[in-house]
């Protein structure tokens, strides 16, 4: 498969290059719902109005975060101080995850996608994609594996609270002053400040429930796009943009798709072109879905509800097969 002749044809329609005011577009609107929301919380003391608020800002700040993780791929500006600023305001300061951990530990998921060994992203601590994962696992760990059907959704309500944790831990050994003060501010935001107005143990609880929100629809997003799609190992000899390709999956295109996973259902061509922006996912698609059937090469591409199917159905076929 010549990546260069694609690459080549997506730079002819302009497909490579940034688009600063859809960014400009996307922050000013997210900056009002945050706004509008938080405003709504204050101004209305009844739970059930704070509890629908919560909810939605559970929503709102992962889509703050996908900004982060655009900015971490220079999506959004040739400028690098740009994209640093956004990223460690949408990712440390809103989501409370340190921006230089995620930006490590996302860049060896690209690097090497799907790797049994080398991404972090399809190395869980109690679960496993794959029979070799599982068969390196000590005995109570596959013992858990052989279970991982019945809690590996719920899990994913921790992935917030994980990453928070292994941010905190990181900042401070790496001695990341600025972002130890982004994830204090982070905390003071959702705890302290409405704390004062509703009271601690209210403010913690608001916080809890948002951030198992948090975790859960990162994880409806991020997971789905490689989980239960082929497993590399050291042995394995394909160019660059083959591993890409056939380790990811694509959600059928519509507009709910594109506002719900941030443009990451077009998980092959943001894997080919890493750099592109949200805005050209779409049109890079067609033109990338078309070169794979001219080279013969797999793209795997399904609806929204299929793809969390076959992942829980992988999940399973794991969990029966683990020894």
């Amino acid at each position: 498969m010549d990546y260069l002749a694609l690459r080549e044809q997506l730079e002819k329609r302009g497909l490579l290059n940034k688009t600063p005011w859809y960014y400009v577009r996307n922050i000013s609107l997210l900056i009002i719902f945050l706004t509008a929301a938080w405003t709504t919380f204050y101004t209305f003391e009844s739970i059930y109005v704070r509890m629908a608020i919560i909810i939605a800002l559970g929503f709102i700040c992962v889509q703050i975060g996908f900004l982060g993780h655009d900015a971490g791929h220079k999506a959004i500006s040739n400028k690098q101080a740009v994209n640093n600023i956004i990223g460690h305001i949408s990712m440390t300061l809103v989501n409370g995850v340190s921006w230089s951990y995620w930006s490590n530990r996302h860049n060896a998921h690209h690097k090497d996608p799907n790797h049994v060994d080398e991404d972090p992203d399809v190395n869980y601590l109690i679960a496993s994609f794959n029979k070799e994962q599982a068969e390196k696992r000590n005995k109570f760990v596959r013992w858990l594996i052989k279970r991982q059907t019945f809690f590996f959704v719920p899990m994913h309500f921790l992935t917030a609270f994980s990453m928070l944790v292994n941010s905190i831990i990181h900042t401070i050994k790496e001695s990341r002053f600025g972002e130890i003060t982004l994830l204090a501010l982070h905390l003071s935001a959702w705890i302290v400040v409405p704390g004062i107005f509703i009271g601690f143990g209210w403010a913690a609880l608001f916080y809890t429930i948002a951030t198992l929100l948090r975790g859960m629809y990162f994880s409806m997003v991020f997971v789905p796009n490689h989980a239960g799609m082929p497993m590399l190992n050291p042995e394995t000899k394909l160019s660059f943009a083959e591993k890409q390709i056939i380790t990811a999956r694509n959600i059928t295109p519509s507009r709910f798709a594109d506002i719900f996973f941030g443009g990451l259902n077009y998980q092959i061509e943001h894997h080919l072109f890493p750099n592109t922006s949200r805005k050209h996912l779409r049109a890079c698609s067609e033109i990338v879905k078309e070169h794979c059937k001219q080279n013969k090469v797999r793209y795997e591409e399904v609806g929204f509800f299929k793809c969390y199917k076959d992942v829980l159905s992988h999940v399973h076929k794991i969990s029966k097969i683990t020894n």
